[in-house]
């Protein structure tokens, strides 16, 4: 009987486990290209090497146009070489567009990986207008993203509006990279202080967008508290 879940995950062993004690920790940011993946990727990777700690990473595919999905590799532990986290192998996943994250996470998360996922998306076209209004297309909702996880085995995903919350706290959603930024910090996926991710922030963005991508970062630390 065919599922819709890819054999794989089925016939595949138990992930790792999440935890920060073992020699490598692997995490993946997913997104539409746009959305500032790089520079999340870049500041996590600062953050990171200022707290000691080693770490690679990479964008896999390269930067390309807007509205293209892209994600990022970013490992790090003691003993952590090669910087392409392998199939069924992610700790953590970060998704700032929900249909990217599932995209993303039936490849690289483990059984026990824990998902932080944006419930927006970045609007895109699924085909021409006229093909989408006569056969009723449409985007996944979030009721169907979360249902397929589940039947994936992927059952350790905590999800809110990223892109809301940004237009509310800061005037914009292209502050939403920093708001799931901060979520991610205080979910305890990353083992980095608040105040070393300001900083890398503050090293990482031009000094008129300073405060308000810092108000976004507290802004995301807050609602994962919160959830």
């Amino acid at each position: 009987m065919h599922t819709g879940v890819p054999l794989w995950r089925h016939n595949r062993g138990k992930g790792r486990g999440n935890s920060m004690n073992k020699a490598t920790t692997n995490l993946v940011i997913t997104a539409i290209a746009g959305q500032g993946i790089t520079l999340m990727t870049r500041v996590l990777s600062e953050a990171l090497a200022a707290e000691g700690v080693k770490v690679v990473s990479t964008d896999f595919p390269p930067p390309g146009q807007r509205l293209t999905a892209g994600w990022s590799n970013i490992r790090w532990g003691e003993k952590v070489y090669a910087e392409q986290i392998c199939d069924g192998d992610a700790d953590f996943l970060v998704g700032l567009d929900r249909i990217e994250a599932f995209r993303v996470a039936i490849r690289y998360a483990a059984d026990d990986c824990l998902v932080l996922m944006n419930e927006s998306i970045v609007p895109r076209p699924l085909a021409p207008p006229k093909l989408e209004s006569t056969f009723g297309w449409h985007h996944p909702t979030l009721d169907d993203i979360l249902s397929c996880f589940k039947r994936c085995g992927i059952n350790n995903v905590k999800h809110f509006d990223a892109t809301k919350l940004a237009r509310e706290e800061t005037g914009t959603h292209l502050t939403v990279n920093a708001v799931m930024l901060g979520a991610g910090c205080a979910s305890g996926m990353f083992p980095v202080k608040e105040k070393t991710m300001e900083n890398a922030i503050a090293g990482s963005v031009p000094p008129k967008m300073l405060e308000l991508n810092l108000k976004a970062f507290r802004t995301g630390v807050e609602k994962f508290k919160a959830l």
